[in-house]
């Protein structure tokens, strides 16, 4: 996995513990804000390359294979 996404997956997850349960430390994953923040990666590529070839840019940016 990209490191920039790794980084995005950490702005989105909230650590709390279950004073219930045994103490345990538990994250809770923000799917909302990670589409958010990888559309506002997209955008934002887009916009500082105007290149014709927006898509290969964003597969290239998150690692991704076309």
């Amino acid at each position: 996995m990209n490191e920039r996404i790794k980084q995005l997956i950490e702005q989105c997850e909230t650590a709390y513990s279950d004073r219930n349960e045994d103490g345990r430390i538990y994250t809770e994953f923000d799917k909302e804000k990670f589409a958010e923040l990888i559309i506002k990666e997209c955008r934002s590529i887009a916009f500082h390359k105007m290149a014709l070839d927006v898509a290969a840019e964003i597969d290239q940016h998150f690692g991704i294979e076309g």
